[in-house]
């Protein structure tokens, strides 16, 4: 399966909170993949050890079930005792509401699903951390995984890929009456429903964009209708990139 390949022009230095040996063998090979130097350790006060005595670390990937000290409790000491603002990205093999919102809440600046792949990791730490990347940016989508699911079947992607062209134009016109009429629990629920469609056209970006949309429509927070019109800007762009796919699966 082809991946586009990206790394940053810095060397970012990742701590790795895994006690995991295989998780920690696969995070290496992808933060490797990116241009990043992993270290590695495998409980939260292993990792409040390691902030306290290495200050060359950038961003931390926590796992949140580990033994000794879970990524919660870790967070929380790195946050309040050391006062330690470093990017942590929680981990764990679940990516429910209640999941997300634990991790905020303690301290973490993100969290997403394990297994994840190379654009999921590279774009949250280019978010976290604004780092540059050495090579051209990254396709807006990336079909692979409904090529392999289809088998090269053409007429299956073409389905698959029509289905998620229609569904974010629709989804665009109505949340523009959504915001328009201020009805923030429609917005909530409908990008919510849009979320995991847009994670099997491998629309990363605007993946990271719905889920602040959510949050925020949740939250009814006034720049609701600026980061609407970021979303707007981006599925109109990934509509296109859609289009000329189609074309191609004819």
């Amino acid at each position: 399966m082809k991946t586009p390949v990206i790394r940053f022009e810095e060397a970012v230095h990742v701590l790795v909170v895994e006690d995991n040996l295989l998780n920690q063998k696969l995070a290496g090979i992808v933060l490797k993949n990116i241009g990043c130097k992993p270290m590695y350790v495998e409980n939260g006060e292993e990792a409040v050890q390691a902030l306290k005595q290495n200050e060359h670390i950038d961003l931390v990937l926590m796992d949140i079930r580990m033994p000794v000290m879970d990524g919660y409790e870790a967070t929380r000491i790195i946050r309040k005792v050391y006062k330690n603002d470093i990017p942590i990205i929680g981990l764990s093999a679940n990516a429910f509401e209640e999941d997300i919102e634990k991790a905020l809440e303690s301290g973490m600046n993100a969290h997403i699903a394990k297994p994840y792949t190379e654009l999921e990791i590279y774009y949250i730490i280019k978010k976290w951390l604004k780092k540059k990347d050495t090579t051209a940016t990254p396709g807006i989508i990336n079909l692979e995984y409904i090529k392999e699911i289809s088998r090269e079947n053409s007429s299956s992607a073409r389905d698959m890929v029509s289905g998620a062209l229609n569904q974010i134009n629709d989804f665009i016109k109505k949340m523009e009456e959504f915001v328009k009429e201020e009805n923030w629990k429609e917005l909530s629920f409908n990008t919510h429903n849009l979320r995991s469609s847009v994670r099997i056209i491998g629309a990363t970006a605007l993946q990271n964009k719905l889920i602040e949309l959510e949050k925020a429509s949740n939250a009814q927070k006034a720049d609701i209708p600026s980061l609407f019109a970021n979303v707007k800007e981006m599925a109109s762009e990934i509509t296109q990139k859609l289009e000329q796919e189609l074309l191609k699966l004819q």
